[in-house]
């Protein structure tokens, strides 16, 4: 009788290649409007085995929040308001 092993997924293990070679990346998103700039930063990770590209829980609530603040600062800034 063999026994199998049981591989347990973390935060860096990669979806497509099943290693845990995940690493974390950001990608930032510059707002500028009437001379206000406000940087967002975007999170995601990727594998350095394979290339695949992921998004675990964490990185996606804050993705959220960054989304929301991002698209609140533009609201304000094509009204004319300031951005806070």
């Amino acid at each position: 009788m063999t026994a199998t092993t049981v591989k347990t997924h973390t935060d860096r293990t990669c979806w497509k290649c099943g290693e845990e070679s995940l690493q974390p990346a950001a990608v930032k998103l510059v707002l500028t409007a009437k001379g206000d700039t406000t940087v967002f930063g975007r999170e995601h990770s990727i594998c350095s085995k394979c290339g695949a590209k992921s998004v675990n829980a964490a990185q996606a609530k804050r993705n959220q929040t960054v989304n929301r603040r991002s698209r609140r600062a533009s609201i304000r800034a094509t009204n004319g308001r300031s951005v806070s």
